[in-house]
């Protein structure tokens, strides 16, 4: 009897220390599920905060575009425009080393002792001699084909480095001819020199990381004014999240939206302190310009047609003395100084709303001459192959003005095939075309090669339309192509001469 009641009081003793140690399990195991709880709650607070911070540098490297690219001198040294060529050493690793196959002596077993060969060993180690010799062979063969792979991985790999080289040289004189031409034409103003150097001003711009580096620039040496065009950067530049923060009760991250007018605010004055910065540069580095023009355009989406657009945002025109000095700029905000120089600026550029330029970027890129009324040179029923080519070109610019549109005639020398441009602004149709004039017989026909010249020009001058005129005719192959192109115009001699009795109101012969 006593020996059962001390059994059973052991079997509650057992029963006691196994509950107590499934309780103190389930405690660590408790305390190891909040442990690991609280460092994935705190992780994930970390990481909603590293992200508000990334948000907050960004917002702030967009406040403080203009003051930190002042920190960077518009001067430019042409000399340090210069490139040197890369000269890094081919790094060939474990291929450097030679595979050597081991000796034959260290291979071949031992030779038996005077013992071992008196028992007849010499036969069993002619025996391990004869096959240790054909896995020798085997092994030297093998050993001479990684060699010969190795060589050939080393000469390809030194002749890419030398090819690489020889490239990087030949890339490095090329962009040091550039700078010699540069630093040649520069003193002098000469047209393409001044425009190649500050492309690479503006090119080197100092703009937060991500911004666009495209620029196109053009000159007028007889003004001294220059004129930029320049990419901005997207809309989706300013963030549209103000913060983040991490709710544990759902165990999700939640946005906080920044309110849609800090979003327009910030990216307008992003635009108007990439512009400011532009015109700093550009009249810092070249002291003799006068006057510098600057239309800033976006690539951005036409919601409208879900085309891609190119939206001019602000465009201003400044005067050297009318710009802040350096000590000042650093203490101008962008907007008002763009006010104070009456430039143009969009009043929503977030949302895309363009402005008319300023000065027509376009334009500037072909050299005109005074127009000439070659009507009133039109006597009875004149005969247009009987015209000089100054007078043909300077009627068919007159024919679209009678239409109303907006012409120019090309000077003669260095026209790069454009005997006029035309230029019509109206909202619907308007746009900048080049006019190409041809006074031909009506033996000489067109054919697709002044297509493709046509065509060429276009594309050099990004000009929206093209329109070829001529006394003549065109071949059936010439006008199928400027139907396929879409943006092109063929005027024959017919209609030109109907043409010109409409618009002029002149009777012609072509003939």
């Amino acid at each position: 009897m006593a020996g059962s009641r001390e059994w059973e009081r052991q079997q509650r003793r057992i029963a006691t220390e196994l509950e107590r140690e499934r309780r103190a399990t389930e405690r660590d195991r408790v305390a190891e599920e909040k442990a690991a709880h609280q460092l994935r709650v705190a992780e994930k607070r970390e990481c909603a905060r590293r992200r508000t911070e990334e948000l907050e540098e960004r917002m702030s490297a967009l406040r403080s575009a203009l003051p930190n690219g002042l920190r960077h001198p518009a001067e430019v040294d042409i000399e340090e425009m210069r490139r040197r060529p890369e000269t890094s050493r081919l790094e060939l690793g474990e291929l450097v080393e030679p595979i050597v196959a081991t000796s034959w002596e260290l291979a071949e077993p031992p030779r038996p002792g005077a013992f071992a060969r008196a028992l007849g060993g010499m036969r069993e180690w002619r025996d391990q001699r004869d096959a240790a010799k054909v896995r020798y062979d085997a092994y030297v063969d093998d050993v001479r084909r990684r060699e010969s792979l190795r060589l050939e991985q080393v000469a390809r790999l030194q002749q890419e480095h030398a090819e690489r080289m020889r490239l990087a040289l030949v890339e490095a004189d090329h962009h040091n001819a550039e700078v010699n031409r540069i630093r040649d034409g520069l003193p002098a103003r000469e047209k393409t020199a001044v425009e190649s150097f500050l492309r690479h001003v503006l090119l080197e711009l100092p703009l937060p990381e991500g911004f666009p580096h495209e620029v196109d620039v053009v000159f007028s040496p007889a003004t001294e004014q220059a004129l930029v065009q320049l990419t901005l950067p997207p809309r989706d530049v300013v963030p549209v999240e103000k913060s983040f923060s991490y709710i544990e009760r759902s165990d999700s991250e939640r946005t906080a939206a920044r309110p849609p007018r800090e979003i327009a605010e910030a990216y307008r004055s992003v635009v108007a302190q990439v512009v400011v910065l532009a015109l700093r540069q550009v009249l810092g580095a070249d002291g003799a310009l006068l006057r510098v023009g600057v239309n800033a355009h976006v690539h951005a989406i036409d919601p409208a047609t879900g085309e891609w657009e190119y939206p001019c945002l602000v465009s201003v025109d400044a005067a050297r003395e009318d710009f802040p000095r350096e000590e000042a700029l650093r203490n101008v905000d962008a907007v008002q100084c763009l006010n104070r120089l009456k430039a143009i600026v969009s009043h929503h550029p977030y949302a895309l709303e363009a402005v008319e330029p300023v000065l027509v970027f376009d334009l500037t890129k072909f050299a005109f001459v005074e127009g000439l009324d070659a009507v009133a040179t039109l006597d009875a029923r004149p005969n247009l192959l009987e015209m000089s080519s100054t007078n043909f070109e300077h009627l068919v610019r007159q024919l679209f003005e009678a239409q109303g549109a907006e012409g120019w005639t090309t000077t003669q020398s260095n026209d790069d095939g454009v005997d006029a441009v035309i230029v019509n602004r109206s909202n619907l149709i308007g746009g900048l075309a080049v006019v190409q004039a041809k006074r031909y017989k009506p033996g000489n026909v067109l054919g697709p090669s002044h297509y493709r010249e046509l065509a060429g020009t276009m594309e050099e001058k990004k000009a929206g339309w093209g329109v070829l005129v001529t006394t003549s005719r065109f071949t059936a192959g010439c006008e199928q192509k400027a139907r396929e192109h879409g943006r092109m115009q063929l005027i024959d001699g017919n209609r030109l001469i109907w043409l010109i009795k409409e618009y002029l109101d002149k009777d012609v012969l072509v003939g």
